[in-house]
């Protein structure tokens, strides 16, 4: 895993910016007095936001509910009294606060909580009329239905999260390999490698569009859509031993491909626990326990108890 020795420049262990004199003056006096919010107000909020993506990267997700909470109870004020030209761009932004915070909660472990906070952030998405917003919250509300283990909700919300027209290729290659996990949890590989395979044509034509991309999809890369291949491979590796060691394969090279910056952050520490179920599943404890030593070392640097259960799980011992 990647060394982190402090915050980076902008950022403070406790998730947020460090904003200058101006900034802060600006949205003390926007949140005391909603009326006041103008396009430099919103432009801030969303530069906090994508520090604040970037952070828990390094510090994992347990620090920053609290600041990210506080935070979203302001914006949520703002986007009440928002009125005229910027209405519109208030909720957008929002909408990226309350399926950022949606997302921490369920991190965290719970899901119900993040799944409140995105049916808040897919109400605003809607109105501010943001087709990639929209298809984000309702692609991360497919996610959080594999977290619980439902394979039809899974399926149905990634399928959901693509029908929109004009969305930018990224949203859809996301969209795809997740509904390839879903078809992959009920055995179903022909389905399966037809939305992976899907998932790479349009990952390959966001990477021609790179400037059109969200902010919230900073974390693609050619690895991530390796890493979703693997877990897809590995759920269909219960039935079919040469699905379980390609699955092997590609959780290794795309954690070996992540960007030196991710390979430190919590979400990778999921594909670092599939891997170590796919050597579970080939009969090979040993290298599942090597990986379980690295799954806690990880989790204690984070504070992630989410990281230390599944350590426990891969351990010889369990």
């Amino acid at each position: 895993m990647a060394p982190h020795d402090g915050p980076q420049t902008g950022q403070s262990w406790h998730g947020q910016t460090e904003l200058n004199p101006e900034d802060e003056e600006r949205l003390i006096k926007a949140a005391c007095r909603p009326t006041r919010v103008d396009r430099s107000v919103i432009e801030s909020l969303a530069a906090i936001l994508a520090a604040q993506r970037r952070t828990e990267d390094v510090i994992g997700s347990g620090p920053l509910l609290g600041p990210v909470r506080a935070q979203l109870d302001m914006i949520g004020h703002l986007v009440a009294e928002a009125r005229g030209p910027l209405r519109s761009e208030m909720v957008n932004v929002g909408g990226q606060w309350a399926q950022f915070y949606g997302w921490l909660r369920a991190s965290c472990g719970d899901v119900a909580a993040g799944n409140r906070h995105l049916d808040r952030a897919l109400e605003w998405a809607t109105e501010s009329a943001d087709v990639d917003l929209v298809s984000e919250v309702v692609s991360f509300k497919g996610h959080l239905a594999w977290m619980s283990g439902q394979a039809g909700a899974t399926i149905g919300l990634s399928a959901a999260a693509v029908r929109g027209d004009g969305l930018y290729p990224g949203q859809r290659a996301i969209s795809c390999s997740q509904e390839a996990r879903g078809h992959a949890m009920t055995g179903d590989a022909w389905a399966a490698e037809a939305k992976l395979d899907e998932a790479d044509v349009q990952a390959a034509a966001a990477r021609e569009r790179l400037d059109d991309a969200p902010p919230w999809l900073y974390y693609h890369s050619p690895a991530l859509f390796e890493l979703e291949r693997g877990l897809a491979y590995r759920y269909l590796g219960h039935h079919d031993q040469r699905y379980n060691q390609r699955a092997i394969k590609a959780f290794g090279q795309g954690l070996s491909g992540l960007p030196v910056e991710m390979r430190g952050s919590e979400w990778s520490g999921e594909f670092i626990y599939q891997l170590g179920r796919a050597h579970l599943q080939a009969g090979e404890r040993e290298e599942a326990g090597r990986l379980a030593g690295d799954l806690t070392s990880l989790g204690e640097r984070l504070g992630s108890d989410r990281l230390m259960r599944q350590a426990e799980a891969l351990s010889p011992s369990s």
